[in-house]
């Protein structure tokens, strides 16, 4: 069961940086607000959430796993947790499985993150190459989120045979209200 809790605090702790990022950089008042109080410094914490965000959410929906020193080592994802446990998945859990398939599709940032992100490809950054997009919204993400949440959640429960199971984290405490009290404070 412990690497359902791993991968339900990081999806959680994703959720959150999703949160406080959405508050902080979604509306122009906001960003003009931290704009007046310290521009740069506030670019350059846009970026890195973004890249962060964008590189932990890789993570938990990578494929099967990679090669190290010669052995094969497993991703902690949703694709190997759902593949190693499928005969627990009973139709609410297939029903979950199949959301997050298809949100995960119109999200398309795979190649931005292979190409623009996790590696310094020459071809994408020396040329006006525009092609190369993401689909991320954070609406998108955070649904997304909440549905893995729920898969791992749902097989979590399958798997122990019982109605009750502990949580790791506290679901319920989203951030909601920390990135705005960060643009309220640069106000006063």
């Amino acid at each position: 069961m412990e690497e359902f809790d791993r991968y339900i605090i990081e999806a959680t702790r994703i959720r959150r940086a999703v949160v406080v990022y959405s508050e902080m950089f979604a509306s122009s008042d906001s960003v003009a607000e931290l704009n007046k109080s310290a521009s740069r410094a506030f670019s350059i914490i846009q970026r890195s959430m973004h890249d962060e965000i964008l590189m932990s959410l890789s993570r938990l929906f990578d494929g099967s796993g990679y090669k190290f020193k010669g052995s094969n080592r497993a991703y902690l994802s949703q694709y190997n947790l759902v593949s190693k446990y499928d005969e627990f998945l009973y139709p609410k859990s297939q029903k979950l499985k199949a959301i997050s398939s298809k949100i995960l599709s119109r999200l398309s940032f795979k190649s931005y993150r292979d190409l623009k992100v996790a590696h310094n490809d020459k071809e994408t950054l020396l040329t006006a190459n525009s092609s190369i997009k993401h689909e991320i919204t954070s609406r998108k993400v955070l649904l997304l989120l909440d549905v893995t949440i729920q898969l791992m959640l749902n097989l979590k429960t399958s798997i122990s045979k019982s109605d009750k199971i502990s949580i790791p984290v506290n679901l319920n405490d989203k951030y909601d209200g920390v990135g705005t009290l960060v643009v309220n404070k640069m106000k006063s």
